[in-house]
């Protein structure tokens, strides 16, 4: 296959590779199962016969693994009859499915972060095809596998060659440094997972009955010592090709740094090599443990514009060299613009913004008025934790300890005050220790946090890629006169945080200066502040307050006599609250600039939150009930990774991200609001009085709809209706089998519930609205609390069109909206009947 082919070029898997090849896998792996389960079977039936009198015939091992053979055949024969890729000059569109489910993918080559050719040892060798993963800025749901391809070298070059027509340099000349991982260290890593192995083994072998609790293996091995010398020699021979295969993995690595790409080879016998473009990589962190300190040995961490986009070279000798190249050469790409729209008289920005958001015409903005962001790259700052702040949780701790001896019996004073004494000697070397050895830098296009004792860590991010800076002065940093700055980055993980430092008012204009915000004042276009009100925090609050007042009924009415106090601690609670709430909102307050937003709120926390708006990728307010107030909620580019095991801060099931949000509540005139944010990001208004403007007349300024949809109430009835009659037959076949029956009221309640469900179903399913618009798509839902969430066409990275099974019954699909840095999708047009001409028309219009 030639590169020039791939221009506008329709591709199928190749056939032997993709479905031979797979079906085969398959069968040969069914047919190992079954031969170990039958002989399994075989040993299970004598003791069966022994002891119970019956054996299991084989058939319900060979009928399952027939029907499991003829499932995975239909499965891959549906799976390579839908897949198709479509290769154009700027995007790629990717058509696949499965037995009972169809989607397409499209992805824009603007927003690629890697491009991986990955040759499977067996296929590759068999059937002489390999596999082309490409990776954006998006989630993982944004990356585009072509599977099985013929000549997948080519296609790879090819790819290349249409990210380099699509703004990408690539060429990949210039060679700066070459890197791969130490000797010593492979070996050492060789050595910890042979080790790691065997500790496995070793523990299966010593298992013990759990009613015995002795070991029923080792004794049966002991008893048998020819299988015990063929069980050690299989083990012996596996643990030694298991080290070979890790070795030669790990050997096999090479990383080669170019001015304009990194390329890195790994694998020992499926072979992978990856081009990572320099346009798309954001920040870099060098870490090195104890050991690695004492053998110079570096792991090297970058991150890619999108969720959990993290590269690691890992066992480096010259890792500090490695990243200073990688900053050096992140800098020269990193250069973003921005059209910035020039100053106009509200006629004129009447008439420009009605045709844009009618779509007569575009507003045009003179060659003048482009220019790039002013990110500031002269000033530099050098930073420590400052020592009084660092001291205070010791000097309270003391105090703590002081007045707690104080009140203990006298023999027990003494233990104590040593243990006190040895706890705040302990917390004061790490607190010496975290503030001698703790640097900050602010340099020309980057910051920097290192630490350095016995191990050694070294994060920096490059202004150009941080989405938002916040400064934040706890209750201690008051005292203290210090800030916490926290640094928002498109591709990390986690924010860069610079605690306990002490700066000037100067010193923080510098820092948002650098990250290209300016604050002056005559740049400010409009200002929102909190509205909060008692009846505004009712509404805002409605279930939980209502849940309260019917516990307090209930208590109030199963015990009387505590009915009075109750009421009394309530009103308390709910009179501090509301004052607490009062004053902290009348802190709380939006200010749009003509390129930036500025989000001010805090009580007891004080925090100063900036972002530019070309990295507000999304905007979701919510209507409060029975007012015109609501939440408004900018999501910004960029995830955080959230506390181990707590889910629930992300809706979506199991995912382990948190959005970078701005989340201003009791916003007054909220729908007005949002139409009014989305005109400021896309036409960039630069007046107060263009702004009044679209206030005054907002029925002026009304968005056009391209396409309109709403979700169809049979998909979700169909799933609450099957739980429900599931739990219907359990309520009246299980008295038929068991002593066990449910009382009338029961019944009552249980089927009562199951109708409310689903009648809650079909009403919060009937309001959700989707509409294409122009510059914009939106999604509204809600009944009570009405939500509306808006993407910018110019902030949408990727996008894909889904019908399962469900779907395919009910006539409808789904569309998801994804931006990038993100690890769900913004939008997800649900069980809409029009979705294909949904879809199309937000292809056409985002491109």
């Amino acid at each position: 296959m030639s590169t020039e082919s791939l221009a506008a070029k329709e591709l199928r898997p190749d056939k032997t590779g993709y479905f031979k090849y797979r079906l085969g896998v398959y069968i040969l792996s069914t047919i190992f199962v079954c031969v170990c389960l039958i002989i399994g079977l075989g040993f299970a039936n004598d003791f069966l016969a022994k002891k119970a009198g019956f054996s299991i015939s084989v058939w319900f091992i060979l009928v399952p693994a027939v029907l499991f053979a003829i499932y995975s055949f239909l499965v891959i024969q549906a799976k390579y009859s839908k897949t198709k890729y479509t290769l154009y000059k700027d995007r790629i569109n990717f058509h696949g499915g499965s037995l009972f489910s169809d989607f397409e993918n499209e992805l824009n080559y603007k927003n690629v972060t890697r491009v991986s050719l990955i040759l499977p040892y067996m296929e590759n060798y068999f059937c002489k095809t390999g596999n082309v993963l490409i990776e954006s800025a998006g989630a993982t749901e944004t990356e585009i596998v072509l599977s099985s391809v013929s000549d997948p070298k080519a296609l790879y070059n090819g790819i290349l060659n249409n990210l380099k027509e699509n703004g990408f340099q690539l060429n990949m000349k210039k060679l700066i440094q070459v890197e791969r991982p130490h000797p010593l260290a492979v070996f050492l890593q060789t050595g910890q997972s042979v080790l790691y192995a065997l500790f496995i083994i070793a523990w299966i072998l010593g298992s013990s009955d759990e009613k015995t609790g002795k070991s029923f293996i080792l004794p049966w091995l002991l008893a048998h010592p020819p299988v015990a010398l063929l069980l050690g020699v299989i083990i012996l021979i596996g643990l030694t090709i298991y080290g070979i295969l890790i070795y030669f993995e790990l050997q096999r690595r090479v990383y080669r740094l170019f001015d304009d790409a990194i390329e890195y080879h790994e694998g020992f016998l499926t072979k992978v090599t990856s081009i990572i473009p320099m346009e798309n990589l954001t920040d870099s962190t060098v870490k090195q443990g104890f050991i690695s300190k004492m053998f110079g040995l570096y792991d090297v961490n970058l991150s890619c514009q999108g969720s959990n986009q993290a590269i690691s070279f890992l066992n480096i000798a010259n890792g500090e060299l490695l990243s200073e190249n990688l900053d050096r050469h992140i800098k020269l790409f990193s250069a973003r613009t921005k059209e910035q729209v020039p100053e106009q008289t509200a006629n004129e920005l009447h008439t420009a913004s009605s045709q844009a958001i009618s779509g007569t015409a575009q507003p045009q903005t003179p060659a003048s008025a482009k220019k790039l962001i002013d990110y500031d790259r002269t000033s530099t700052l050098e930073l420590k934790m400052d020592a009084l702040k660092s001291w205070i949780p010791i000097i309270v701790l003391v105090l703590f300890f002081i007045v707690s001896i104080v009140f203990l019996p006298r023999a027990a004073q003494i233990i104590a005050a040593f243990c006190s004494f040895i706890v705040v000697c302990v917390m004061s070397v790490f607190i010496i220790i975290r503030i001698s050895k703790t640097i900050y830098k602010i340099k020309g296009s980057s910051v920097e946090k290192t630490f350095c004792f016995l191990s050694r860590s070294t994060t920096e991010f490059t202004f150009e890629k941080i989405t938002a800076v916040t400064f934040k002065q706890s209750i201690l940093d008051q005292i203290a006169k210090t800030h916490a700055i926290i640094f928002w980055s498109i591709g990390a993980s986690q924010p860069l945080i610079l605690q306990n430092v002490r700066i000037t008012d100067s010193d923080k204009k510098m820092i948002m200066a650098k990250c290209g915000i300016h604050d002056k004042k005559k740049n400010e276009v409009h200002l929102i502040a909190a509205d909060f009100s008692f009846a505004s925090m009712i509404c805002a609050n409605l279930f939980s307050y209502s849940f309260l007042l019917t516990l307090l009924v209930v208590s109030g009415a199963v015990f009387p006599q505590f009915i009075i106090a109750s009421l009394v601690i309530v009103l308390i609670l709910f009179g501090l609250s509301f004052a607490f709430l009062n004053m902290y909102h009348k802190r709380s307050n939006l200010r749009f600039h003509d390129d930036h937003i500025q989000f001010t709120h805090g009580l007891v926390s004080l925090y100063h939150q900036c972002a530019l708006y070309e990295d507000i990728k999304d905007i979701t307010t919510v209507k409060f009930p029975m007012t015109n107030k609501g939440l408004l909620q900018f999501n910004i580019a960029g995830e955080s990774l959230a506390p181990r095991g707590n889910k629930s801060l992300n809706k979506q099931p199991g995912a382990m991200f948190l959005n970078f949000a701005f989340k201003f509540k009791h916003a007054d005139n909220i729908e007005l609001l949002d139409e009014l944010i989305d005109s400021i990001l896309i036409m960039g208004l630069s007046s107060e009085a263009s702004v009044k403007e679209l206030i005054h007349k907002p029925s002026d300024h009304k968005y056009t709809d391209r396409v309109t949809a709403r979700s169809s109430i049979l998909n979700p009835l169909i799933k609450s209706g099957f739980y429900t009659i599931f739990a219907l037959a359990s309520i009246l076949i299980v008295p038929q089998f068991t002593v066990f029956q449910f009382p009338f009221w029961a019944n009552t309640i249980i089927i009562s519930v199951l109708l409310l469900i689903n009648v809650i179903v079909a009403i919060q399913t009937n309001v959700r609205r989707y509409s294409i618009q122009d510059k914009r798509v939106l999604a509204k839902s809600g009944v009570i609390y009405k939500q509306q969430i808006t993407v910018i066409f110019d902030r949408i990275d990727f996008i894909n069109s889904q019908q399962g099974a469900l779907n395919k019954l009910c006539r409808n699909g789904n569309v998801t909206v994804n931006t990038a840095g993100s690890s769900k999708p913004e939008i997800i047009v649900r069980d809409i009947s029009n979705y294909r001409e949904f879809y199309d028309e937000l292809k056409r219009v985002y491109n």
